[in-house]
């Protein structure tokens, strides 16, 4: 799950930063959901859903 977030965020064009805003997670906590370090279930759901949202 978290390798594909990561694959969908730099397909949309998306940095970690622009993630961050539109998720309300800090830039470093993504990247931590993304390299499976933090498998939060909230963080995880406001990512999965800012990445259905996103269109670049």
């Amino acid at each position: 799950m978290a390798a594909l977030l990561r694959e969908k965020r730099i397909s949309s064009g998306y940095s970690l930063d622009e993630m961050s805003l539109v998720t309300g997670l800090t830039a470093s906590e993504i990247a931590d959901v993304e390299r499976g370090i933090i498998s939060r279930s909230a963080d995880l759901a406001r990512l999965v859903g800012a990445a259905r949202k996103l269109r670049r």
